[in-house]
């Protein structure tokens, strides 16, 4: 029966083209990958569903132990507080520790709830132990720390109470002194003025008296300076008391440098009470300097509240914060936050436990997945090499026939008896077109490319036998030149292509200004046309029209064609008819148009100036005599001699012109009117030495002139 089932399966395989089978493919393909892509949606689903009631689970354990943790540290800070606390009012803005605790509490038992092993049971009972130790050193530490501030208060105080008993001290100690001082002073003024007025000297004894009486107020004032020394001297050694942190340093100070001031301040009281005994005014001050001075002592050293015996207490105290109470505070602390991190091991523990698991279901989900693939990849395979065998056959004959057309074998063909009824057939009849075709259009391209050729050789020998210079530049640089070009400028074409335009310009200056004006032209997509001198290879100038235009429209960078026309005959033709039309023919003097263009000139510039002008008319005598008796070509050369001189005789600015005939005129302007009684035409005569040519000719000629203001404005005469 399978192999009936496998045969059935050849022969439908075989009766269906490849278009049904890739069809099968196709479909088989999709619904594989379907089965496929829904088990691993299926897959993802219940993996997804797994991880997301582990986040449940994590984070609510998570957002526990985070509060908890919080909890611990706000206590941490409120400790930090209350050891930075320097007053009562401090202490009583520290957060009230009866929240945090019940937070703690509160988060505590919820997370009894969600671990219920017994290892973790163990940890929170653990946890909550600390919690309680840690809550009984916070009290304790909150207590002391009262306590220091209290002292503390207590302390500055009495160190007020010292400054005022030590102020006591020294307005006492300098009352007696100036009562001694005034005292001596009235005796001093009392005894003076007696003698004075008696206008006698002082006695022995009331010399001897006064002497006494200066003594025992020098006495008294050293006495006073000793006392006030010693007392601003025990309110330094008050601070240092309160700055010294050593029991063993504290008592020495005491014992010693307070001690030693005390005593001091006794033996200049005694020394005041000898001196003054005879005074009780005076008196007073001293019992009252003595009555502080035990005040001083008791507020310092001796009484149960002084500032030595509340320094000692405050050291202790602290003693007992630094060594004792930090120290279970921190360490309560680090053993709460070790049982934080041993909770969150714990849950590490709990979600990679359960990771594994949900990765082990999905791995043996993935495995029946292969499997099932696999054998569908096997079907499909066995599908495809079927196929393989239905097409290659096909596509070899065809790519053979593909080979031999590409290696010039136009007539080659395919046959469709080596081809079963499906796509291949197809293909070959499209084959067989194409073929056709193709041999019909090489054939037709080799005509048109002989018909090219011809027509590239006949441009090539238009160009080349050009009677103008044929450029083709691009950036102003040579690409290509014809022989015209080589003949007009000198240059072989090999040496001058990439090579700049300047080298045809007689000066940078015009290379500049063609390409300014050319270039501006051929961007307008407008032809550029003008007559320049350029240079030949030797050095030598011609005048060439240059003619531009761009290859396309408005775009010269991507090159251009320039023509060159030598027109250096045609440029000399027009100098000579310039020359004709301008001068005379026989002496080279300005003709009588050049004349009046030239006056005309002379007058405009003479009006600008505010100038006279001056013109001078002259005739040969006899002329026509000359002729006749020697010949026109002895008067040519006679006229000839006369133009000669007369340009000669005049500056460069004047102008000399021959209207005709014998007839000459010479224009020169004035810048002081001649020497003459008007302003009017004068002629006289003058005689001139001889002018010879071949035989001894004498000439006589006949000249006048008029001269006239800058505002006459007439040419004709």
């Amino acid at each position: 029966m399978k192999e009936n089932l496998v045969n059935q399966l050849d022969q439908k395989f075989n009766q269906a083209n490849i278009k049904q089978l890739l069809q099968f493919i196709f479909f088989s393909s999709t619904a594989a990958i379907l089965i496929f892509a829904l088990s691993i949606i299926a897959i993802e689903k219940f993996s997804l569903d797994s991880h997301k009631e582990l986040v449940e689970h994590v984070v609510s354990i998570e957002s526990l132990i985070k509060n908890i943790n919080n909890t611990i540290t706000s206590l941490i800070a409120r400790n930090t507080a209350i050891e930075l606390a320097d007053s009562i009012s401090d202490l009583r803005t520290i957060p009230n520790r009866t929240l945090l605790e019940k937070q703690f509490h509160t988060n505590f038992k919820a997370l009894q709830n969600l671990l219920p092993s017994i290892q973790d049971t163990l940890v929170i009972e653990k946890f909550k132990s600390l919690f309680n130790q840690f809550i009984t050193v916070d009290t304790e530490l909150y207590n002391t720390k009262e306590q220091v501030i209290n002292l503390n208060d207590r302390l500055q105080k009495n160190e007020l109470i010292l400054r005022n008993i030590v102020n006591e001290i020294i307005d006492a100690v300098d009352s007696a002194s100036g009562k001694i001082k005034l005292k001596t002073s009235r005796t001093r003024i009392k005894l003076d003025n007696e003698f004075k007025y008696e206008n006698r000297q002082l006695s022995p004894a009331n010399s001897s008296f006064m002497e006494t009486l200066l003594g025992q107020q020098r006495r008294v004032e050293v006495a006073s300076h000793e006392v006030q020394l010693s007392a601003i001297q025990i309110i330094q050694l008050s601070r240092k008391l309160t700055q010294t942190i050593n029991k063993d340093a504290l008592i020495d100070v005491r014992d010693n440098e307070i001690a030693q001031q005390l005593s001091q301040i006794n033996i200049s009281l005694s020394s005041l009470a000898a001196d003054l005994k005879e005074f009780p005014d005076v008196m007073s001050d001293v019992s009252r300097v003595s009555s502080s001075v035990d005040s001083l002592v008791n507020i310092l050293i001796k009484d149960e509240h002084s500032i030595y015996n509340i320094w000692t207490q405050y050291l202790d105290l602290n003693i007992i914060i630094e060594s004792d109470l930090n120290i279970k505070v921190e360490t309560y602390a680090q053993n709460m936050i070790k049982a934080v991190k041993e909770l969150e091991t714990n849950l590490g523990l709990i979600i990679n436990e359960h990771k594994n698991d949900t990765h082990k279901a999905v791995q043996l989900s993935y495995l029946i997945i292969i499997c099932i693939s696999f054998f569908i990849v096997l079907f499909i395979t066995s599908i495809l090499r079927k196929l393989r065998e239905r097409i290659n056959n096909p596509l070899k004959l065809i790519g053979d026939a593909v080979n031999n057309l590409t290696k010039g074998k136009l007539t080659v063909r395919l046959y469709s008896s080596d081809f079963a009824d499906d796509e291949f057939l197809l293909l070959a009849d499209s084959f067989n077109n194409f073929a056709e075709r193709n041999e019909q259009l090489i054939n037709e391209l080799s005509s048109t490319h002989d018909a090219l050729l011809e027509n590239q050789h006949r441009l090539n020998a238009i160009l080349e036998n050009a009677l103008v210079g044929i450029v083709h530049l691009k950036d102003r640089k040579f690409i290509s030149v014809n022989h015209r070009f080589e003949e007009m400028f000198g240059y072989d074409r090999d040496n001058i292509e990439g090579l700049k335009t300047e080298i045809l310009f007689s000066s940078k200056e015009d290379f500049e200004i063609v390409g300014e004006e050319a270039y501006k032209n051929l961007r307008e997509n407008d032809t550029y046309h003008d007559e320049w001198l350029v240079k030949h290879k030797d050095g030598s100038e011609f005048w060439c029209a240059i003619s531009a235009k761009s290859i396309e429209d408005g775009k010269p960078e991507f090159g251009s064609i320039w023509l060159y026309e030598d027109i250096t005959d045609r440029k000399r033709t027009e100098e000579q008819l310039i020359t004709l039309a301008n001068y005379d023919i026989l002496t080279s003097l300005p003709n009588r148009a050049l004349f009046m263009d030239r006056l005309e000139n002379s007058i405009e510039l003479a009006k600008r100036n505010n100038q006279m002008l001056s013109v001078m008319f002259i005739d040969l005598d006899r002329f026509k005599h000359v002729n006749d008796s020697l010949g026109h070509e002895i008067g040519d050369k006679l006229l000839a001699a006369v133009a000669n001189k007369l340009n000669h005789c005049v500056r460069s600015s004047d102008t000399v012109a021959r209207l005709g005939g014998d007839e000459f005129t010479i224009a020169s302007d004035l810048t002081d009117p001649w020497p003459i009684d008007d302003e009017h035409e004068h002629e006289h005569q003058d005689q001139h030495q001889p002018e010879q040519e071949a035989d001894h000719v004498v000439v006589q000629f006949t000249h006048g002139h008029t001269h006239g203001h800058h505002d006459d404005d007439d040419s004709e005469y």
